[in-house]
């Protein structure tokens, strides 16, 4: 009994890894022009060429990373509802049918990052602004967009919203749960951390898939929630 008990946790546990793992490489695949140009940030000599870099790296997110991102978080939302899908054809009509959907709030979100990405700069180099309270705000601000953008790719993949409530709602989970919007940022970075810094291998096979998961995850705990407390009243 025990036997077949450890047995069927152990195909779970190998059936959500190759989950994860195919997911992430698709994923990464379709993100491949990013990838490409985030490389030559090793590469960079000048403060001019980082800007140019980055404000084109920001430029295509809304084309490439957001609806791949997005057509991820829906394949992992089916799965921890329980669906057993193949992976391939869902990516590739999830990507489709949100593409529009993800594109326009991935230009609004990047253009936040990009205004913020400006003021650092502003502040870092021109004014000489560089104090510990000002590295706080800096972080507090990155890990509230980091959480919003998560929130953002869950709620669009959960609910058939358009595009400014999506966005509403991000924004007000996002800061409405201090203390969710906190630990999913330290998650997500310790994820990130741990793929480039100590265990290589997860950034092309978990990185990407993990946060996604991790991240719908956390929105469902709030969601239920709610509806409980609206079914209730």
């Amino acid at each position: 009994m025990n036997s077949s008990r450890f047995m069927g946790l152990f195909i779970k546990v190998a059936e959500w890894v190759l989950r994860f793992t195919a997911v992430n490489l698709l994923w990464l695949i379709f993100n491949l022009p990013i990838l490409f140009l985030m490389l030559n940030f090793l590469l960079i000599t000048s403060v001019n060429h980082l800007i140019i870099l980055g404000v084109t790296v920001i430029g295509l997110a809304p084309f490439i990373f957001f609806p791949a991102t997005t057509a991820m978080f829906a394949l992992i939302r089916k799965w921890t509802l329980g669906q057993d899908i193949p992976i391939i054809k869902p990516f590739l009509k999830y990507y489709k049918a949100n593409y529009l959907k993800s594109m326009f709030g991935g230009g609004i979100i990047c253009i936040v990052l990009l205004v913020l990405s400006i003021d650092y700069f502003y502040l870092r180099n021109y004014l000489s602004f560089s104090n510990p309270v000002f590295t706080l705000v800096l972080f507090m601000l990155i890990n509230i967009c980091i959480v919003f953008t998560l929130h953002f790719f869950s709620i669009t993949v959960h609910l058939d919203m358009k595009l400014m409530t999506i966005l509403k709602n991000s924004l007000l989970i996002t800061l409405g749960k201090p203390i969710l919007t906190l630990s999913l940022g330290v998650v997500s970075f310790l994820i990130i951390y741990i793929s480039f810094e100590i265990l290589t291998f997860m950034l092309p096979f978990f990185m990407g898939s993990l946060i996604a998961f991790s991240s719908y995850i956390c929105f469902t705990s709030v969601y239920d929630k709610v509806q409980s407390v609206q079914e209730s009243v």
